[in-house]
């Protein structure tokens, strides 16, 4: 019988792709929307990461494409929220107030609050499900780091809670 053509090949390795994206993409997204600072459109986050993926040299050696595009994802976010940091500080010493982010704020607006890797790991595992062992390995960390920002996510939360409450 006949080898299928190189074109043949190549089509069903973008049918392929595509219909990977399509399943792996909601999660990608919903993690830039969890992740990104307040200035940062996660579509944008999401296509930066898909870009590092694609730049690599050797992608065959990623293991798990969706763990990598996750773990880029939240490192990406907190570069920006680094960046966002910096910005906020800059107009405190400026004498200038940050512009206003949100008229009608929510208890959801304490998570902004968490570093990136905090709120991934409390959304994977308290929205999403994921027992800590898949947490880790999307994020690129051991199962006891990913709890242990857990953990701090959690303090920090209730902490933050507390204050509202006195």
């Amino acid at each position: 019988h006949a080898e299928p053509s190189t074109a043949a090949t190549r089509a069903v390795q973008r049918d392929d792709d595509a219909a990977w994206f399509d399943d792996v993409y909601p999660h990608l997204h919903r993690m830039a929307c969890v992740t990104a600072p307040p200035d940062i459109d996660p579509h944008d986050l999401v296509q930066d990461a898909l870009v590092r993926y694609l730049q690599l040299d050797d992608r065959d050696s990623v293991r798990s494409p969706r763990a990598f595009l996750t773990a880029t994802i939240v490192n990406l976010a907190s570069n920006h929220r680094r960046s966002w940091t910096r910005g906020r500080a800059a107009f405190a010493r400026l004498g200038r107030t940050e512009p206003a982010r949100n008229e009608y704020p929510s208890d959801l607006d304490d998570l902004d609050l968490l570093p990136p890797r905090e709120q991934a790991v409390l959304y994977l595992h308290y929205v999403d499900g994921l027992p800590f062992a898949a947490v880790a390995e999307l994020l690129g960390c051991s199962a006891a780091a990913a709890r242990k920002a857990a953990e701090r996510g959690r303090r920090h939360l209730a902490d933050v809670i507390e204050e509202d409450d006195q």
